[in-house]
């Protein structure tokens, strides 16, 4: 279980149950508390999880959302009280209002980072063509930036794994990297939700078919993390040991901004200071990168 900016996240076996003011968990971990004022969402992840209605009734006329992950640990569905939410409702509204012109900026700003940090793992593992990419950075805007990024993803994996690799093949690799990617993502579905944003409301992502629009523009910086372990396992089996290296990606250590920190506690701080950007129009100054 790991609590930290009054979410809380529960994974695995546990019983949840209501201890005075508290949320008591109980888990192979032993018993723990915590006082319900210090929580905002609790964000239910296994489903091996048992939760009693007293509780439930307990959290809900207390203001902390309960939100249910399904099979692939996407949010599925949230409790909503009769008397409203403590900020969903209103947050939703936020969104539907952001700036159009801030949500290009922004959405530039979030290329940029990702171009730059293919550049980054390009000369990191000793390949050319990031100087290529670097070039690319000096002339993108917001009205080439979706050109730009198609130029730059075809010669980053060009770079990484062969002139004749391609994205939609049937391959190990691209296996690799649509499971890598896929954690990643419902790693941020679940902070979004958390904080009472909607996922499918997006700045460059905005397809009808897309429940998580606004997810797949986070994770952009973020995608060449999941590339550096496909590289260095290029020539492996997609098996369960290959498997098990990607599903332990969030607790690797990157650069954010002066810090080392995990990179699941960077998604974090990363979404909010995209939302943070679209809503108090804070400058956004963000630096994501290898440790």
């Amino acid at each position: 279980m790991n609590n930290g900016w009054k979410r809380i996240v529960i994974k695995g076996n546990a019983d949840l149950n209501k201890s005075d003011n508290c949320l008591l968990v109980t888990n192979g971990d032993g018993k723990n508390k915590t006082p319900v004022n210090q929580i905002n969402s609790i964000i239910i992840e296994s489903e091996q999880v048992k939760i009693t209605s007293s509780l439930m009734v307990f959290l809900i006329e207390n203001n902390v959302s309960i939100i249910f992950c399904d099979g692939k640990h996407n949010p599925c569905f949230e409790t909503i009280p009769f008397n409203g939410n403590t900020f969903s409702s209103g947050r939703l509204a936020e969104q539907f209002n952001w700036n159009k012109e801030r949500k290009r900026e922004t959405g530039c700003d979030i290329i940029r980072l990702k171009i730059q940090n293919q550049a980054n793992l390009l000369k990191r593992v000793g390949i050319a063509d990031y100087v290529y990419l670097e070039s690319l950075l000096l002339s993108i805007d917001e009205d080439n930036m979706i050109a730009i990024e198609a130029e730059a993803a075809k010669v980053y994996f060009h770079g990484l794994f062969g002139k004749g690799f391609q994205r939609r093949t049937e391959c190990s690799i691209n296996s690799a990297l649509n499971y890598g990617y896929a954690i990643l993502l419902s790693t941020i579905n679940r902070i979004i939700v958390s904080y009472g944003y909607n996922t499918s409301l997006g700045l460059n992502h905005h397809s009808n078919k897309n429940h998580f629009n606004l997810s797949c523009d986070i994770i952009e910086p973020f995608r060449p993390f999941v590339d550096e372990v496909a590289y260095e396992n290029m020539n492996a089996d997609f098996d369960r040991a290959y498997k098990t290296k990607l599903l332990s990606i969030c607790s690797n250590d990157i650069r954010y901004n002066n810090s080392i920190i995990t990179l699941e506690s960077a998604l974090d701080l990363f979404t909010m200071a995209v939302i943070k950007r679209m809503t108090d129009e804070v400058e956004f100054k963000e630096m994501i990168g290898f440790a």
